[in-house]
């Protein structure tokens, strides 16, 4: 780019001086630099301005001020995470945040750090992410939508009471829970290692669009519950490990 810069104003100076040819050459580059310098500057800031990379960072969430996510007085450093960033939220806090808008972040971690750490999805909220991490103590629940491509790791606790979480892999390990009692969990992976699902209303559909059927299956591993009082499971198949101690699905 500044190679481009450079030539272009090279050739701004041939021109000039072709066009000025019956003048002394001090009085060409005079007006050359009063005429078309100014140009070549803007440009060179331009460039520079827009050729810096972004670089991701990683946002903790002090919750200072209120539950506001995109307030930037909540977050260390006074920056709100950005798509590219990872986004930190810790225990041992007053106000945990809310997301009532559009949020874009590269990662999630809920409880990063300590005990009792939430982030709640608002009906209003969309979180688009690539991983989730909701370790021991943490809590994430659901009411808009959340679209990750990636994982969810459940070591805490998730709520989805309404709307639609659209998520790659679900992983439910460590005594977590995933509770679904309203809504739908759409995605291509549900595994649950020593952890448990609930179901009382709502949808569980192993599929990444509610008009596809299931592709894919349900994975109980050793430990692992599926619990169903409600609602509807829709999977490729089920699959529990015959380890000690199994998988186990219970319905009622």
């Amino acid at each position: 780019m500044r190679g481009d810069v450079t030539h272009n104003a090279a050739l701004l100076l041939h021109r000039f001086v072709q066009t000025e040819s019956c003048k002394s050459q001090k009085g060409i580059l005079r007006r050359f630099a009063f005429r078309y310098i100014p140009r070549v500057i803007v440009v060179s800031v331009v460039c520079v301005i827009w050729c810096v990379p972004t670089f991701a960072a990683t946002r903790t969430w002090t919750g200072l001020i209120n539950s506001d996510w995109t307030n930037s007085q909540n977050w260390e450093g006074l920056s709100v995470p950005t798509s590219a960033d990872t986004a930190l939220i810790p225990g041992g806090l007053t106000n945990y945040p809310t997301i009532a808008t559009r949020v874009t972040v590269n990662t999630l971690v809920v409880n990063s750090v300590g005990s009792g750490a939430s982030v709640t999805v608002s009906p209003l909220g969309f979180l688009t992410v690539g991983d989730v991490d909701v370790h021991a103590n943490g809590t994430l629940i659901n009411g808009g939508a959340i679209l990750s491509n990636g994982e969810l790791t459940v070591e805490g606790v998730v709520t989805l009471t309404s709307g639609t979480m659209n998520i790659h892999d679900v992983t439910v390990d460590s005594a977590g829970a995933f509770t679904v009692s309203g809504g739908t969990l759409l995605g291509d992976g549900l595994f649950t290692d020593n952890g448990t699902i609930f179901i009382s209303s709502g949808l569980i559909l192993l599929a990444d669009s509610v008009a596809k059927k299931p592709s894919e299956n349900l994975i109980i591993n050793a430990g692992g519950i599926l619990f169903q009082s409600g609602g509807t499971v829709s999977v490729n198949d089920f699959i529990t490990d015959n380890k000690d101690p199994a998988g186990t699905y219970n319905q009622s």
